[in-house]
């Protein structure tokens, strides 16, 4: 999966702006960051491939829009190439908003 491919996931299904550099943020918004790139599938000592650990954010003003939208993305990474992401849905209290983090590998393209 491409950044791009997994920038379209979050827009065509939360219908919210989708940032990469993490310092414009609106709410409700999502982030993402590619923040991890590993070797997989290893023969003779070389990898055949690559996997990316992929980071996602969901930012909502209130607690049920931001589990809805968790819930839905949830499903929507269910179809896509990727492992099922763990999600942590908490209220981060610096930002002072709801946010849920998902965490997933995708193989690099």
């Amino acid at each position: 999966m491409t950044e791009t491919d997994l920038k379209a996931i979050i827009k065509d299904t939360l219908h919210v702006p989708v940032y990469d550099d993490g310092f414009s943020i609106t709410y409700p918004s999502a982030t993402y960051s590619f923040y991890m790139d590993s070797p997989e599938l290893f023969g003779d000592g070389h990898a055949a491939g690559r996997v990316a650990s992929v980071q996602i954010d969901l930012w909502y003003k209130n607690k049920e829009d931001r589990d809805t939208a968790a819930d839905l993305l949830a499903t929507a990474l269910d179809d896509a190439d990727c492992t099922s992401p763990t999600i942590n849905r908490i209220f981060d209290a610096t930002a002072r908003k709801f946010r849920a983090t998902f965490h997933f590998e995708t193989r690099r393209t």
